[in-house]
């Protein structure tokens, strides 16, 4: 698969693990059609379906499971790739605790800077 298929992957670990198209498209911040077009995409170029969609939601396949273990790690990979080209940048977990008004007012137009 060429490296410019990671995106495919990555979107695919997204609708996973924020169990739906819909959900993923919004934590994306993308349209919920790009975001099933992505996941046409791969399973088209695996050949396989890595979700079994229905009224109850969707589920992933036997498929899906090898799928979403190797691309879980594959982007964590890559991660650490980039955290270790930049060892300069702070990184970790950033835990606040404030005032809802301080938050609402202060942090929160600053916030997806750190993201």
């Amino acid at each position: 698969m060429p490296i410019g298929d990671i995106d495919e992957l990555a979107t695919f670990v997204h609708i996973v693990d924020h169990q739906g198209v819909s959900a993923a498209a919004r934590a994306l911040g993308r349209p919920k059609s790009s975001v099933s077009r992505k996941l046409a995409m791969l399973e088209d170029r695996l050949g396989a379906r890595l979700l079994d969609r229905g009224v109850g939601g969707q589920r992933l396949t036997e498929t899906g499971h090898t799928v979403y273990a190797h691309a879980r790690r594959i982007l964590q990979e890559l991660d650490q790739i980039d955290n270790a080209a930049r060892p300069d940048d702070p990184q970790g977990l950033l835990r606040i605790s404030s005032t809802f008004a301080l938050v609402d007012t202060v942090l929160r137009p600053i916030l997806p800077k750190f993201l």
